[in-house]
């Protein structure tokens, strides 16, 4: 957007991004990377598992921040899938 929109003005909007993350996910790879450094320097220190509980959409996006996850060495086992995730419960 170039200018905020006044009351019931509508805009263009130029561009959208949206990043992964979210209390929870960034907890667990700050968690992750924390014990990363820490794991096998400290005399009797034990490996550290860090894992996330939870349910994502079963979609592209929840692919995404799985691998992400993985790949900051989180553990995603306990993170379930459904194909209405985030929407509202019928009434």
């Amino acid at each position: 957007m170039q200018s905020l929109p006044k009351p019931g003005e509508e805009v263009k909007v130029i561009r959208s991004s949206s990043y992964p993350g979210g209390k929870g996910g960034n907890t667990a790879v700050a968690a992750a990377k924390i014990f990363d450094k820490i794991d096998g320097k400290r005399p009797g220190s034990h490996p550290a598992h860090v894992g996330v509980i939870g349910m994502l959409g079963n979609d592209d996006v929840a692919e995404k921040q799985i691998r992400i996850l993985q790949r900051e060495g989180v553990d995603t086992s306990c993170v379930a899938k459904q194909e209405d995730a985030g929407l509202e419960p019928p009434m």
